[in-house]
């Protein structure tokens, strides 16, 4: 689906109906772009602790859904389930309004970066749901190997990337721009902010894939994420303007415990 055919079609104007559990998980990185992007949006949650009644039971038979499957989208009359398709809906529609939404899945003028934004993801869905399947029956041994053979290692790389593409941009900022100092500079800062250099639905992923970890992994947080430089990205993150009041929010899920 490309920006034109949203753009064009007037079934998605109307507001957006998000279905998911009451818990962060992978419906809070939808939460969290729809709420950065601006999009009008409602929300059905079910209750996790409830789900054979509220969901497998009950509404997931009779849902008018294509695959029917948590998380979940409707917008008019379009319906979409898995988190990234989603996620690439909304990151293609905001775009088709707005130009300083173009960028979330990668530059479209860097056609590599999207492909980057994709690995990233698909990296920390991997070792995310691993943990989680083994922090949920208590399996402290196999979490320790998992930390020390995976997790730890993929974060270092991911620190290690972002410092790459910070000083990769800069001297091309410098190089391939005549514009003013003022305008490097915000470039180069943008660069150190996230992990594509510039915000990326990779970000709304690995931040809340963080919070997890830095739960289910907290006597080993400071050795392993090398606390310092990550507690510093998910403040950064947290503290954007678009993202800052919908987080501080009471009624904003924050529960990052065992469930995913």
């Amino acid at each position: 689906m490309n920006q034109q055919y949203i753009a064009a079609n007037p079934t998605m104007q109307n507001r957006m109906t998000i279905g998911y559990w009451d818990i962060p998980g992978k419906g809070q990185f939808l939460r969290m772009l729809l709420e950065y992007t601006h999009m009008p949006w409602q929300e059905k949650r079910y209750t996790f602790a409830k789900g054979e009644e509220e969901w497998f039971n009950s509404e997931k038979k009779r849902i008018a859904l294509d695959f029917p499957n948590l998380p979940y989208m409707i917008d008019g009359d379009v319906n979409l389930t898995e988190s990234m398709n989603i996620m690439r809906y909304i990151s293609l529609k905001a775009a088709a309004s707005d130009v300083r939404f173009s960028r979330l899945l990668g530059d479209p003028s860097r056609p590599m970066d999207s492909f980057k934004v994709d690995e990233i993801r698909l990296m920390f869905d991997d070792v995310a749901m691993r943990s989680w399947e083994l922090y949920v029956v208590k399996n402290t041994k196999a979490m320790k190997e998992l930390r020390d053979s995976q997790i730890s290692l993929k974060i270092s790389w991911l620190r290690r990337f972002m410092e790459k593409s910070s000083s990769s941009s800069s001297s091309i900022s410098s190089a391939a721009t005549t514009t003013t100092t003022t305008t490097t500079t915000t470039t180069t800062t943008m660069k150190k902010d996230f992990i594509m250099g510039y915000l990326t639905v990779a970000d709304f992923i690995v931040y809340v894939y963080l919070m997890y970890f830095r739960i289910w992994y907290a006597d080993d947080w400071n050795v392993f994420s090398d606390k310092s430089f990550f507690d510093t990205y998910i403040e950064r993150f947290e503290q954007m303007p678009e993202l800052r009041e919908y987080l501080r929010s009471p009624t904003t899920l924050k529960n990052y415990v065992m469930t995913m």
